[in-house]
């Protein structure tokens, strides 16, 4: 990361004149959340907690056809365990994201830092920010198309080494060609992504497919996405001996009613989709599953196991500043093929108030809480809890 702040302050320098004249805006917000782990032990002594705050400050500058692009990221968080006498603190502060972007003769778009990799509907989504090189154009009537060079020295997800740091020997580079092409009332696109992971001791090829749709069909504002990894990289070995590849799909739709608006969201992952490093966000909720591996993502999931859960989640202003939502989902996962093994349940509930302090401020506090209940006899459940207040 030093090297990344080296270069966005060589960049900022070497680019000083055009910024003092340039369109500046700044952007920021600010989250705490706490989060607790326990199981029905009636003993309480697996019990965690951790409290993280987050502050990012961000700016945009324009120039001509040139913009420049950071962000900074400052995170704090308090951890303890039940029954420890020690509480661990950890603070870091990190360039979230830094690039300049430009017009190359009339057709190009060229990007080059370290940028934000996301793609669809987040069921792809890459946490790790790469050094990237993006070349694309629009000059095809309604399609998008890029390719990008992508260079990061983390993993994807950030899977702990043997000592437990994330930050290792890894060096993974990727080839990606995208297109989004508007088709009718929506948007389609397509990914596909050539990737090389050096984790130091294997070096493995692999492949990422993915396919989304985002648009209206009828009165339904309806989501679609498929992603399948393949390859060394990420094949997984189930306990028949068989090679498998991790795949998962999302369906959602959300209809108008009055003022309120109600979604309903199908997702399924399999083959250890969500343990291969390139997922985040994968439930229906902003509140849970997005910073602790919960709900569908790592309950458990392996080369043996499918993941399954339907959700639905309504929201209403119920004044002309404060707007309600909450959110219900359940589902399973299953064990395929394994003699006697039996189902994990997962429920999950979330709910969210926000207050619009005026046109560009907003407050939210969260809640959310899920629930793992595994098939085995006499074993305990897992009880997660998020409370979280934004600003932004």
């Amino acid at each position: 990361m030093k090297m990344n702040v080296i270069a966005v302050a060589v960049a900022a320098a070497l680019t000083a004149p055009m910024v003092s004249a340039a369109d500046v805006t700044m952007f920021g917000d600010a989250r705490v959340r706490y989060t607790s782990v326990g199981a029905d032990d009636g003993t309480n002594t697996s019990a965690s907690a951790q409290t993280t705050s987050r502050v990012r400050l961000g700016f945009k500058a324009k120039e001509g056809n040139t913009m420049v692009t950071g962000r900074l990221k400052m995170t704090n968080g308090v951890h303890g365990d039940a029954g420890a006498d020690n509480v661990d603190s950890d603070g870091d502060v990190d360039v979230d994201y830094g690039y300049m972007s430009t017009k190359v003769a009339g057709m190009f778009d060229v990007a080059g830092g370290l940028m934000v990799a996301n793609w669809g509907n987040k069921l792809l989504a890459w946490d790790a920010r790469p050094n990237r090189v993006m070349i694309s154009t629009d000059m095809i009537n309604n399609v998008w198309m890029a390719v990008t060079f992508d260079k990061m020295a983390e993993n994807y997800g950030g899977t702990p080494d043997a000592s437990g740091d994330t930050d290792g020997d890894n060096d993974n580079s990727s080839m990606k060609l995208l297109v989004k092409a508007k088709v009718g009332a929506g948007t389609v696109g397509v990914l596909y992504a050539m990737d090389d992971n050096n984790t130091g001791a294997k070096d493995a090829a692999g492949n990422v497919m993915d396919v989304y749709y985002q648009g209206k069909v009828g009165p339904v504002a309806l989501a679609f996405e498929y992603a399948d990894l393949s390859g060394d990289a990420y094949e997984q070995v189930n306990s028949k001996g068989k090679k498998v590849n991790p795949n998962a799909m999302m369906l959602a739709g959300t209809m108008q009613a009055g003022p309120a608006s109600v979604t309903g969201m199908y997702v399924s992952t399999a083959h250890g989709y969500g343990t291969s490093g390139n997922t985040k966000y994968l439930t229906p909720f902003s509140t849970v599953g997005t910073s602790q591996d919960t709900g569908l993502i790592n309950v458990g999931a392996n080369a043996d196991t499918t993941q399954t859960v339907f959700g639905v989640v309504a929201a209403m202003p119920v004044s002309d500043t404060i707007t309600v939502q909450g959110g219900y989902g359940m589902g399973t996962e299953e064990y395929d093929g394994i003699a006697g093994s039996k189902a994990t349940d997962i429920s999950i509930i979330d709910l969210q108030a926000t207050y619009a302090v005026d046109k560009a401020t907003s407050i939210r506090a969260s809640y959310g809480m899920v629930t793992i209940a595994p098939g085995a006899a006499g074993a305990d459940n897992t009880d997660i809890n998020m409370m979280g207040l934004r600003m932004e």
